[in-house]
């Protein structure tokens, strides 16, 4: 049997190929019969008219007559679809075209004239799925009060706007059309759904953190505590992977060494170096390149990725607009930063060092004394003080680092007057950085298809039967030599893309090989990265990353912070940003912090504000020198 053609858009993976079948479909298609009461066949020259539609695309012109024939056939089924034949005719629909035939339905929904009793009987019958419906704003505007008393009494009313309002879509979504709902109706649509044994538990942990539904704060928690309830139930029956980390410092041969064991990160810590190496600048350091904080390039490490999300991270589960996404990589590292900061800082306390006392050396001492920064200002909090204080100190303290740099990076000096009047603070996103060259990023709309042929293993030009298998196209082309024509014809029309953007080569032995190693290096780097720090690559690779701006692959930005470390540093403080994160500032800024009395909570809180501060100087420390060393007159 011939397989059917449908139209899933320009940029889905399936257009060539179908677009193949449909020209195939017209060379032999016979305009001397009738097709229009078929309704599959009809639905299948709705799906071919789509792709005659398409700008540039030749088929319209080459194949006029049968084109125009097929456009006729699909209005000769709408002249005669009514309420006498419409529901033998849905219910022929195969499952490939429901979604069509709602679609067509919706552009001819005037001339139907289907009754409002008629509509109402169809969608309660089993076979309708409402979802399709919603898809179609004619027809939800038609018959608008009989869609509404449907969606109030459906317990699926709830995912629908949650997918629609809440969630964060990529790929070939369809905008869903509602009804308008009140309060009270939105309020008691999502307490009957938290309350329904079918409640799924990703959209109950989205619930309590929903920014655009107006829900109450009441139903927010009562779906907070259905979703602690049932993740209790889920791993007492034994569900879920067994992650952690484990941090240990003490007598070992190496100064440092992390592992990957059982689904858990183990970092030991050889504390003869630290006991050897107590000057400041060096515990600094270790921040760096013992406990490994940032990478070789100053980024943080410690950020989630998307390079990191397995398959299944990536293609389960559901996130919202706004949320950081969370897999397992990042859980683990950040169980391992929390305790790399509590061993490290107990370290210290053996040979009486605080982190507080490095934190203020080096922007009252180090600054002034390596760069020329006079009156660069911190007051950590006192010994005094417990961590509930401590939490509330640190906010603006922070602010003020960030003022202060801000400031600095203006002017090139920190007035304190200047300072004293700014009452609004820097958000991360718009912290300058001292060079101009700072950041690179790629341009997603001109490398997503090189990123995806090279680096994704779900491309299938990594795959040839008769050598090794490898993960991606890039490892293949690395560690094989392949002649031309040992690639199959499903990958020629991808070749001959990279071949033409000139990524790929021949070279003198036969071989396909990279045409330019250093810079597929780089791209490899921003496709795992998401972002490279311009002068922490040799002069030869920041030549090549120039090459690549000025053909507007890649572009600079010149901020303290890069994207994704923003995104992370919000992550831990601003729900105005992030939605699924700590809002350690919004909580001890706006007086919905946990109980004064929660010692432990605040305790925790405390070592991740450190953590933040001590990522910040970090940046800044990398900023001056980069500054000093390249572009500073």
């Amino acid at each position: 049997m011939r397989n059917q053609i449908k139209f899933y858009g320009v940029s889905d993976m399936s257009f060539g190929p179908y677009l193949t079948m449909v020209v195939s479909f017209l060379k032999t298609l016979d305009i001397t019969k009738n097709y229009y009461t078929d309704i599959n066949k009809v639905l299948e020259f709705y799906n071919i008219i789509q792709y005659a539609k398409i700008k540039g695309c030749s088929i319209k012109d080459i194949y006029k007559d049968k084109v125009s024939f097929i456009y006729k056939q699909v209005n000769l089924f709408i002249a005669q679809l009514d309420e006498s034949n419409f529901r033998k005719y849905y219910n022929k629909v195969d499952s490939l075209y429901y979604e069509d035939f709602w679609e067509l339905i919706d552009g001819n929904i005037k001339t139907l004239n289907l009754s409002p009793l008629f509509f109402k009987k169809f969608l309660n019958s089993k076979k309708c799925w409402i979802r399709y419906i919603l898809e179609c704003k004619n027809i939800v505007n038609t018959y608008n009060d009989i869609i509404k008393q449907y969606l109030l009494k459906s317990i699926s009313t709830a995912e629908f706007l949650v997918d629609e309002i809440e969630i964060e879509h990529h790929f070939n979504h369809k905008t869903l059309y509602f009804p308008e709902f009140d309060t009270n109706e939105l309020n008691k649509m999502f307490e009957n759904y938290i309350n329904d044994e079918k409640a799924n538990l990703n959209y109950l942990q989205i619930i309590p953190d929903i920014k655009n539904i107006k829900i109450s704060d009441k139903v927010k928690l009562l779906a907070l505590k259905k979703e602690k309830e049932q993740s209790k139930q889920l791993f007492s029956n034994g569900g879920g992977i067994k992650i952690g980390s484990e941090v240990a410092f003490g007598e070992f041969d190496e100064t440092m060494s992390e592992e990957y064991k059982d689904g858990s990160l183990i970092c030991k810590y050889d504390t003869k170096w630290i006991k050897e190496n107590l000057d400041y600048p060096t515990l600094l350091n270790n921040f760096i390149y013992i406990l490994k904080f940032v990478d070789k390039q100053m980024r943080f490490t410690n950020i989630s990725k998307e390079s990191e999300l397995g398959i299944f991270e990536h293609t389960l589960g559901i996130h919202t607009k706004g949320q950081y996404l969370i897999g397992m990589s990042f859980r683990v590292k950040q169980m391992a930063c929390y305790l790399k900061m509590i061993s490290y800082i107990q370290e210290l306390e053996k040979y009486e060092v605080k982190i507080n006392q490095l934190l203020e050396w080096f922007y009252t001492t180090y600054l002034k004394e390596e760069f020329g920064v006079d009156d660069f200002l911190l007051y950590m909090p006192s010994e005094g003080t417990n961590y509930f204080e401590k939490c509330r100190i640190l906010f603006p303290e922070i602010d003020g680092i960030i003022k202060q740099f801000s400031i600095f990076q203006e002017y090139k000096e920190i007035d304190h007057d200047l300072l004293e009047i700014s009452s609004s603070s820097v958000p991360f996103d718009n912290i300058k950085s001292l060079v101009k060259k700072k950041y690179v990023y790629s341009n997603e709309e001109k490398t997503r298809r090189l990123f995806f042929l090279l680096f994704s293993n779900q491309s299938m030009m990594h795959y040839i039967e008769k050598y090794e298998r490898h993960e991606t196209f890039f490892e293949l082309i690395t560690k094989e030599n392949i002649p031309l024509k040992d690639f199959p014809d499903y990958q020629q029309e991808d070749l001959k893309w990279l071949f033409s953007q000139k990524y790929i080569k021949v070279n003198k032995q036969g071989f396909v090989k990279f045409a330019n190693i250093k810079q597929i290096v780089l791209m490899y780097d921003l496709k795992t990265n998401e972002v490279i720090n311009y002068y922490h690559y040799p002069i030869e690779f920041r030549k090549e990353l120039d090459k690549l701006i000025r053909k507007d692959i890649c572009y600079f930005e010149s901020t303290l912070l890069s994207k994704p470390e923003v995104k992370y540093l919000n992550y831990y403080l601003n729900d105005r940003f992030v939605t699924n994160g700590l809002s350690l500032r919004n909580r001890y800024g706006h007086g919905t912090q946990p109980k004064k009395d929660k010692e432990e909570v605040h305790h925790q809180n405390y070592i991740w504000l450190l953590y933040i501060v001590i990522l910040i100087t970090i940046k800044i420390n990398d900023d001056f020198c980069l500054y000093d060393e390249f572009e500073k007159t």
